[in-house]
C-alpha cells in the first residue's frame, strides 16, 4: 500500500515538555495547600491504579505498541538469535517473580526502575550528542537506585522517616554528578533534560513528603509511558509510510481499519488491555503479564541502540551530533608535523 505520508520527525523539545506535567502538579499542590485546606489531598488516593484512566491508558498499553513494533519480516529475522535468548528468559523471570509473591514483586519494580531511567538518561545522551562521561554513568546508577528506593519505599508503605533520609542521600549524590555534568555541556536542549529528568526524581520525593504519593507514582508513569509512545509512533509511521511491512497493522489495514498507522500501535494496546483486564478467573495471568513485561524490557534494550535496525526510522528535529572519534598523535614529532602539512 502506498502513501504520500511525509517523513515524520520528533521534536526534541516535544520530548522536554513531557516533564511540564511536574510543575503543572506542582502548582495543583501549592493551591491545595494554600487555598482548599488540602481537602484534594483527603480525596486522593494512595496509588494511581484506583483511576480507571490509568489503567486503561497507562502501562499495558505501550508495553504491547513496543510488540507490536517488531512484527515485521526484517526484524523478526535481524533480532531472531536475540530474540531467541530473551523469550525463554523473560518467560522464566515471569514465573520466578510471580511465583515469589511479594519477593518477586520487589524485583520486578526494581527492573521495571532500571527500564524507566535507562530510556530518560538514554535519550538525554542522544540529545547531548556525545559519549556519556563518568559523572552522567554514575548519574544514570545513582538515578535508578534513588527512584528505586523512592518509588517501592512509597508503594510498600516504607517508614517515611528513614525513606527521607536514604533518598535525601541519593538526592544529593544525583544532584552532584548533575553539576559535574554540566560542566561540560554547553547548554542547548539536552542540558535541560538532564536537568528535567532529575526534576523530576526531587518532584517524587517533595510530593512524596507534602502527603502525595499519588502524584510520585503517577509522573514518572506518565512521562515514561508518553515518551516511549511517541518513539513507537514515529518509528512505525516512517517504517510503514510507503509500503506496510508491519504483520499486524497489514492485517488490521484489510479489515478495513483506517487508523493513521501512527496510532495504530497505541489503539491496538489499549485494545489488549482492555481484553486482558476482563480475564479474572484465568489464574495464570501474572505469569503472563511479567513475562510479557520482561520481554519488553529485554527488546527495548535491543532495538534502540546506536546501529539497530529500528534506528534507521526513527528521525528526530535535530541531528545527532557525535563527536569525530580522535585519532592516535603519531609517536614522532617530526611525522606529525609533516602529516598537518599534507
Amino acid at each position: 500500500m502506498k502513501s504520500e505520508a511525509p517523513v515524520f520527525r520528533l521534536p526534541f523539545f516535544f520530548l522536554l515538555s513531557l516533564y511540564g506535567v511536574i510543575p503543572l502538579v506542582g502548582l495543583l499542590i501549592l493551591a491545595d495547600l494554600a487555598f482548599w485546606n488540602g481537602r484534594l489531598r483527603a480525596v486522593l488516593p494512595d496509588h494511581p491504579s484506583r483511576w480507571a484512566p490509568y489503567n486503561w491508558l497507562l502501562v499495558w498499553p505501550h508495553i504491547y505498541a513496543s510488540q507490536f513494533t517488531l512484527m515485521d519480516r526484517r526484524y523478526l529475522t535481524e533480532y531472531r538469535s536475540k530474540l531467541s535468548i530473551g523469550l525463554p528468559l523473560a518467560c522464566l523471570a515471569g514465573i520466578a517473580a510471580a511465583s515469589a509473591h511479594k519477593l518477586g514483586a520487589l524485583a520486578f519494580s526494581v527492573v521495571t526502575v532500571y527500564h524507566v531511567i535507562s530510556q530518560q538518561t538514554g535519550i538525554a545522551s542522544l540529545m547531548m550528542g556525545r559519549p556519556a562521561s563518568g559523572f552522567f554513568t554514575a548519574w544514570k546508577y545513582l538515578l535508578w537506585a534513588g527512584f528505586a528506593v523512592a518509588l517501592v519505599g512509597i508503594s510498600v508503605s516504607f517508614n517515611r522517616s528513614l525513606l527521607a533520609v536514604v533518598v535525601g542521600v541519593l538526592l544529593a549524590a544525583t544532584s552532584l554528578c548533575v553539576c559535574g555534568q554540566m560542566r561540560k555541556l554547553r547548554g542547548g536542549v539536552g542540558s535541560l533534560y538532564v536537568l528535567a529528568t532529575q526534576g523530576m526524581f526531587l518532584a517524587v520525593v517533595a510530593f512524596f513528603l507534602l502527603g502525595y504519593p499519588v502524584f510520585s507514582l503517577l509522573i514518572p508513569r506518565l512521562v515514561h509511558d508518553t515518551t516511549a509512545v511517541s518513539l513507537y509512533a514515529t518509528h512505525d509511521h516512517n517504517r510503514n509510510r510507503l509500503q506496510i511491512h508491519n504483520f499486524f497493522y497489514r492485517l488490521l489495514n484489510r479489515l478495513g481499519f483506517r487508523i493513521p498507522v501512527m496510532w495504530l500501535g497505541l489503539a491496538a494496546g489499549i485494545g489488549l488491555t482492555a481484553a486482558t483486564r476482563s480475564w479474572n478467573g484465568f489464574t495464570s495471568l501474572p505469569t503472563v503479564f511479567m513475562s510479557i513485561a520482561f520481554l519488553h524490557y529485554f527488546t527495548e534494550g535491543i532495538v534502540w541502540k546506536r546501529h539497530a535496525a529500528h534506528r534507521e526510522f526513527l528521525f528526530f528535529d535535530q541531528p545527532e551530533q557525535l563527536p569525530p572519534p580522535q585519532q592516535a598523535p603519531l609517536p614522532n614529532p617530526m611525522l606529525q608535523r609533516s602529516y598537518w602539512l599534507k
